[in-house]
């Protein structure tokens, strides 16, 4: 059958299903959604039809480089249910982030690589469809989108449910028509926040829950004082809103557009990195508690300007692990990154008494929990740099390309 014939008979499909691509509609015209827990109705379609419904919109690439390595298909599989705890959502608003315009180029290529192959050696005795070739590779992290099918041990989601959440970058991503998720990381969306705002939050506000929260949970936040460098990006907007909810003293750096903004945020000062005293502001309002390296600056700029003694802590965002192991391998890399990490935290301790430490993006329900209830109660505002359709995703790869995002692209699906 030619691409032409299967695209045919896949509108056909999409105008009987009302648009749900893969689940079509029974005799009164309502979706006929699965779920492994009850028995299919009899499927009379051909085996030529079968094959078109079971297949969507992704955006994949299927070598490393540049953004035009991304292409558009119409004949990716949508995802079946490989573990009893997972959910298939049908998306409506992703997003772009520099994890994945980075990935395009390689970077984190061999440990990413290396988790896919303990997954699938995981689930070799299951029915799945995960192999072991590293392309196509489907990118994307964010979703927002309504569950079609549940996993039997899932029990606080239904199908129907308008949820959000994010998936590891060693997964299949969400720029497509459907992705698969551990409902573990995935919480409803609450009715009175708007899809669009619920995409901003998930990978960029869980990787700054992860690094903040996470491993202070003890911490008595109040009157901490934070120094955040980057805060007008995907990550650092969100966490300097974020520690001023818990009740820090913030401290935030960006670029002269971006002043405006984060000052509206009502933190304790402002400081644009443009500026020729910039050095001199940033020790002038320390010393800090804890820094956060939001900006992916190299090694540990504003060292000097930690409080000493204290147990303080500086957080960068922009870990080797990945790097390393691209160009030493994994076992290699691995063992170099934790060697430097544990050098420059001896020497950090040694001359400070402060610590050094990576911050990952973790999947948690408890972090997402919390972030939907501080967006919702207005205490955290997602930032919106531009917003695209899914058909027009290479320009929104482009724009987090450039550089200077304010806050997180949004891509809303059009297909």
């Amino acid at each position: 059958m030619t691409t032409f014939r299967c695209s045919q008979m896949m509108a056909s499909v999409l105008a009987r299903s009302g648009g749900r691509l893969g689940y079509p509609t029974n005799r009164n015209g309502q979706t006929k959604h699965r779920n492994s827990s009850t028995q299919a109705e009899p499927d009379l379609q051909t085996p030529q039809q079968q094959s078109c419904r079971n297949r969507m919109h992704a955006w994949q690439i299927h070598g490393f480089g540049g953004i035009d390595q991304l292409n558009l298909t119409d004949s990716e599989r949508i995802p079946k249910l490989l573990r009893p705890n997972e959910v298939i959502v049908q998306m409506k608003f992703t997003s772009v982030n520099p994890i994945d315009t980075a990935m395009i180029g390689g970077y984190g290529s061999a440990l990413l690589g290396f988790v896919r192959q303990a997954e699938e050696f995981v689930l070799k005795n299951a029915e799945s469809e995960i192999s072991s070739l590293e392309f196509p590779i489907t990118l994307g992290r964010d979703f927002v989108g309504e569950i079609v099918e549940c996993g039997t041990q899932v029990r606080h989601l239904q199908i129907g449910d308008v949820v959000c959440g994010a998936v590891p970058p060693f997964n299949k991503g969400t720029h497509s028509q459907y992705v698969a998720a551990c409902a573990n990381y995935v919480v409803k969306k609450p009715d009175s926040m708007e899809n669009w705002v619920a995409a901003c939050i998930p990978y960029a506000g869980l990787t700054a829950w992860s690094a903040l929260w996470a491993p202070f949970a003890a911490q008595v936040w109040p009157q901490t004082k934070v120094l955040v460098l980057g805060g007008s990006g995907g990550v650092g907007s969100i966490a300097v809103q974020m520690l001023r909810a818990w009740g820090s003293r913030v401290v935030a750096t960006c670029k002269t557009d971006a002043v405006p903004t984060l000052e509206s945020f009502g933190l304790e000062a402002v400081l644009d990195y443009t500026s020729p005293d910039f050095a001199r502001d940033v020790k002038l309002c320390g010393p800090y508690d804890v820094i956060l390296n939001a900006a992916g600056l190299p090694g540990t700029p504003h060292m000097d300007s930690i409080k000493e003694w204290k147990l303080a802590r500086y957080i960068t965002l922009s870990p080797p692990l990945l790097s390393n192991s691209d160009s030493l391998g994994v076992p290699f890399g691995t063992v170099k990154s934790v060697l430097d990490a544990s050098a420059k935290n001896f020497e950090s301790l040694k001359s400070k008494g402060a610590i050094t430490q990576w911050g990952f993006f973790a999947p948690s329900q408890t972090g997402l929990k919390q972030l939907m209830r501080l967006v919702n109660e207005g205490k955290v505002k997602p930032l919106v740099h531009k917003k695209f359709k899914f058909s027009e995703l290479p320009l929104a790869y482009k724009c987090q390309q450039e550089g200077h995002v304010r806050g997180k692209i949004i891509v809303e699906m059009d297909m």
